[in-house]
């Protein structure tokens, strides 16, 4: 059998497990919004996590309400590079064209 036809079945595995992680997330942060601004200041720490996909995430929603500290988080992510950059510097583009629409 041919490698690719076991690969497919995993590769859907995982943009469902990704897809459940967006979902999570924006599920969270829509929590935070309707909680109020001392909730969603207090996601503000994750901007310097450890991990760049959390600051990453945290970043981008912090646009909304904390323009200045989500855009540094994303461009200090830009400058480090990697899949994390990359998506930092996608989200920053994104948000100057105006199409950035946080859930």
């Amino acid at each position: 059998m041919p490698q690719r036809l076991t690969v497919v079945p995993q590769l859907r595995v995982i943009i469902r497990l990704r897809m459940s992680c967006k979902n999570l997330v924006a599920a969270a942060y829509r929590e935070l919004r309707d909680r109020g601004s001392q909730a969603q200041n207090a996601s503000l720490t994750l901007l310097d996590h450890p991990d760049p996909p959390v600051r990453g995430w945290a970043g981008a929603h912090a646009l909304e309400f904390s323009p200045e500290d989500g855009g540094r988080a994303l461009t200090d992510l830009v400058a480090a590079g990697g899949l994390a950059g990359f998506n930092a510097e996608m989200t920053l583009k994104t948000r100057r064209k105006g199409n950035l629409h946080v859930p």
